[in-house]
């Protein structure tokens, strides 16, 4: 397989680190969030490891609830 393929089928899943950069969170947070059930991450070893897919789903959900405490919060301002 060729460096470029191989690098593309890695990146299948991404670690807790590059999570917690692509969400701009701590180590810590992003492992609080698997560990409560909030985002699916696979263990191997002493590591997690999330799916493209979970992260995904992960990010929907999280955008979802904000729209709905600015709904909530728009009704209180009322």
């Amino acid at each position: 397989m060729s460096e470029t393929k191989k690098s593309v089928a890695m990146k299948e899943f991404f670690s807790v680190q590059e999570v917690a950069k692509l969400l701009n969170i701590s180590h810590s947070a992003v492992l609080y969030h698997v560990h409560s059930g909030k985002l699916k991450a696979q263990q191997v070893g002493k590591i997690y490891i999330i799916s493209k897919e979970d992260f995904g789903d992960f990010l929907k959900k999280h955008r979802e609830s904000k729209k709905k405490e600015k709904v909530i919060q728009t009704k209180l301002d009322l």
